[in-house]
């Protein structure tokens, strides 16, 4: 997938559900601008109009719109670039995940019984 991401100036992710968005943290990792459906995991990883933006789910016009803008106004695109990669380095390092869902399992564990 790394040559995938390198290959491509933007990520577009018009999914109609997502659990967690894997390729959006992927595309951060890689300094890639990232537009996606409002839905699922998406949300809580894409902070709209920051480090990437939001679309509501088959709102073709808006996709088009943000994406248009971001191959047109490269500044634009290289700042979000810059907040996602950031995101990704602060967030979501395997350190980081694995932690979190170490702590998910010990709370589970500790509300349910061993």
């Amino acid at each position: 997938m790394r040559n995938f991401y390198a290959a491509s100036d933007i990520i577009c992710v018009p999914s109609k559900s997502e659990s967690f968005g894997r390729t959006v943290i992927e595309a951060f990792a890689m300094s890639r601008p990232v537009v996606a459906s409002a839905v699922g995991g998406i949300v809580e990883t894409i902070k709209d109009g920051v480090n990437g933006f939001l679309v509501e789910y088959n709102d073709t016009e808006k996709l088009a719109g943000v994406l248009i803008e971001l191959i047109e106004n490269k500044s634009l695109a290289g700042k979000i670039s810059e907040e996602a990669r950031n995101c990704a380095a602060l967030e979501y390092t395997a350190d980081i995940c694995g932690n979190r869902i170490k702590d998910v399992i010990n709370e589970a564990a500790e509300q349910y019984g061993k």
